[in-house]
């Protein structure tokens, strides 16, 4: 739990994705374990955030093992180490040109999140 949610190293990143999520019509997401481990919402219409939800917390991820293997000296920002990971996965939507997540419009859905980030 403390490494994905209580940690004063993150707090600043989930202010600003919370502040994302509000831009992108989303201003009830609670990011907290049962978010973690179902999503934010389950029926149709809500892949598109569930999606980056879950880059959201591998990039977490990725920002404590980078901690651990510098042994605690890693000075990573981690809402950069999440945005490198929105902005890459923006770059293979593109790419592909395809709908990664059946019935939506992820391309679109990317570069208006991007948009956001920059």
């Amino acid at each position: 739990m403390h490494m994905f949610f209580e940690c004063g190293r993150l707090q600043e990143m989930w202010q600003k994705l919370k502040n994302l999520f509000g831009i992108l019509g989303y201003k009830n997401v609670v990011f907290d374990l049962k978010t973690f481990v179902i999503g934010y919402k389950i029926p149709q219409g809500y892949e598109f955030i569930n999606y980056i939800l879950c880059i959201v917390f591998f990039g977490i991820y990725k920002f404590w093992a980078g901690m651990y293997e510098d042994q605690g000296e890693n000075n990573v920002n981690p809402y950069l180490l999440v945005k490198r990971e929105i902005i890459l996965r923006n770059e293979i939507a593109t790419m592909c040109g395809t709908h990664l997540i059946k019935g939506t419009n992820i391309v679109n859905d990317f570069r208006k999140l991007v948009e956001l980030l920059e």
